[in-house]
């Protein structure tokens, strides 16, 4: 959060942040620009760093949004050595498909 500047959350974070760290199901609509991306991957962070064991799957609809949070992804986690790694339909196919242990959100 610091290397992003936040000092305060945007709203949709501080709505949705709370139900998603409960483990509770959420539909979230909010603006471009509105840190919609930021709701979700944040305490899903936070998850991963507390316990190092966990793992996540994000099922991403299109190349330009896995790029995004990517992008989003790296910045939130900054120095905390979480490591995501996105795979697109066509790489599944390839023979040299593999997902390395340490990897803890795709």
């Amino acid at each position: 959060m610091e290397y992003k500047k936040y000092e305060n959350p945007f709203p949709i974070q501080d709505q949705a942040i709370p139900y998603i760290l409960q483990n509770r199901d959420l539909v979230g609509i909010a603006n471009t620009g509105t840190g919609k991306t930021g709701a979700f991957l944040i305490p899903l962070i936070n998850k991963v760093f507390s316990n190092r064991n966990e793992k996540v799957l994000i099922i991403i609809p299109t190349r330009k949004l896995a790029f995004q949070i990517d992008e989003e992804f790296n910045d939130f986690s900054y120095g905390m050595k979480i490591f995501l790694h996105f795979v697109l339909v066509e790489q599944i196919f390839e023979d040299k498909f593999t997902i390395c242990e340490e990897i803890q959100i795709l």
